[in-house]
Parts: structure tokens; C-alpha cells; sequence
């Protein structure tokens, strides 16, 4: 009986690891490098950090956000983001626009190795990043 109780227990942990797994891979600093196929210069500190309890944190390359993920398969949704409003001129500023206007259009991602691409409904990508 003892056997049966824990073979079962194996594979029930088993059958509800994959879920845990998938949004694990995507938890971590990202720094982005792409939006909206416009690439980002190199001193420029964009970044994503999503954590634990479907927290995202990151900077825009002007700003501090925060805001909340869910993440069900290779489906996510970003939102509730907030930011500082400090000032910024130049790139930066067009690069702030275009973050904001393309996370909430956010729906899909994949990752392959170290790298993270977020997509729109339609397939279309929206960032390209690298971990951390």
C-alpha cells in the first residue's frame, strides 16, 4: 500500500510540474535589445524583471515601471503598469513611447536559450531581449 501511495504521489507532482516550469523560464531580468524592429543602442538600460507572485519591474531606458503578468502557456498579459515621470529627451524618449505602446499589446512570448521574444495577437513581434 505504502508503494502505491508513493508512486501515486510521483505522479501527481509530476503531472502539475510542467505549468510551475513554463513560467519559471520566463522569471528573471531581461534587457532589451529590439522594439518594434528598431534596435536599441547599446548604453541604453531598458529591461524587463519579472518575478515571483507575477511582478514586473523593469526601466524603459528612462523610467522605472512596475506592473503584474499572467502567464498561461506561451500566452501572457502584462498589465496595471505604472511609471516615474522623470523627463527625458532625444532616443530615450522615442524609445519610452514605443515600450509603453507596444507592453500593452504584449499576448505571446517564446523563449529559446537566453533570449526572449514578446508578440501582439497577430504574431507580430514586439521585443526581442537577452537574459541577464
Amino acid at each position: 500500500m505504502k508503494k502505491i501511495l508513493f508512486i501515486a504521489s510521483i505522479f501527481l507532482l509530476s503531472c502539475s510540474t510542467p505549468k510551475k516550469v513554463q513560467t519559471q523560464n520566463i522569471l528573471g531580468k531581461w534587457k532589451v535589445t529590439n522594439i518594434q524592429n528598431v534596435t536599441l543602442v547599446d548604453e541604453t538600460n531598458a529591461f524587463f524583471n519579472f518575478q515571483m507572485e507575477e511582478v514586473l519591474s523593469g526601466n524603459t531606458s528612462c523610467n522605472n515601471y512596475t506592473g503584474s503578468f499572467k502567464v498561461k502557456g506561451k500566452t501572457i498579459s502584462i498589465s496595471k503598469t505604472g511609471a516615474t515621470k522623470k523627463l527625458c529627451f532625444g532616443k530615450l524618449n522615442n524609445y519610452e513611447f514605443l515600450f509603453f505602446e507596444s507592453l500593452n499589446r504584449v499576448n505571446r512570448f517564446e523563449i529559446e536559450r537566453n533570449f526572449l521574444t514578446l508578440f501582439d495577437e497577430e504574431g507580430k513581434v514586439l521585443f526581442k531581449a537577452n537574459r541577464n
